[in-house]
């Protein structure tokens, strides 16, 4: 690996899967055994986990204010085999991320709206469960914890307290998201596609929207002066 050519971020731009022309494993139990030996050494050998970017880290600087506040995006019909869409978030707490996700949805999205209230709910239910870990940590959250969203049609499906047409057939737990923020746990904030830092979970990037949603990450180079 020496002489490799190093890329400038993890995914190759614009790619999408698809396992139409795969070839069947012979044996899946090998496979299987060899990701989860992969995966055993990652978590146990710190040395490798972060390979590549050991002069990364995330620099939490200290603030008073002990504020909780995310970011929720989605993709679109990412996967051109089942056409279902990608979730992803981001948790800030004071300075930098500290809780992050990204997961394939369930079901398959009809249009661009309800992909991002999809992954709203779930964002939304690890929103409430970091709340509740911070009020067992003697820091409780006073106010609605901030979610910025770049669809204003998602957040519009998620105050308006009406199922009409578009929205009957979305599934009654992605409602959670109007209970959530007519308990005033949350409160929905509209941000332009440019700021949305989760997007980096969701879609592949060019480097320099890479290199900009990282910075806005508050991943940054060590420096000999700070703790990073």
């Amino acid at each position: 690996m020496e002489k490799c050519k190093s890329v400038a971020t993890p995914m190759v731009v614009n790619d999408k899967f698809n396992d139409a022309n795969s070839y069947k494993l012979i044996d899946p139990s090998i496979y299987r055994s060899l990701i989860g030996s992969l995966l055993y050494a990652r978590g146990s050998r710190p040395d490798i986990m972060f390979l590549g970017t050991l002069d990364l880290g995330l620099h939490f600087k200290y603030l008073n204010e002990v504020k909780l506040y995310g970011y929720s995006d989605s993709d679109y019909a990412g996967d051109v085999k089942d056409f279902k869409s990608t979730s992803g978030y981001v948790f800030f707490l004071r300075s930098a991320a500290f809780s992050w996700n990204t997961k394939k949805q369930q079901v398959v999205a009809q249009y661009t709206a309800k992909a991002e209230y999809i992954a709203a709910a779930a964002t939304i239910n690890q929103g409430v469960w970091l709340r509740k870990l911070l009020l067992d940590l003697k820091f409780n959250q006073q106010e609605a914890t901030e979610l910025f969203l770049d669809s204003k049609s998602a957040i519009a499906i998620g105050k308006n307290p009406v199922n009409h047409g578009r929205t009957k057939h979305i599934n009654v737990k992605f409602h959670a998201v109007r209970e959530a923020e007519k308990l005033k746990e949350v409160k929905f904030s509209y941000c332009n596609s440019n700021k949305q830092v989760a997007d980096i979970f969701t879609t592949a990037l060019p480097k320099e929207r890479f290199e900009d949603l990282r910075l806005m990450l508050v991943v940054c180079k060590a420096s000999p002066k700070e703790d990073c």
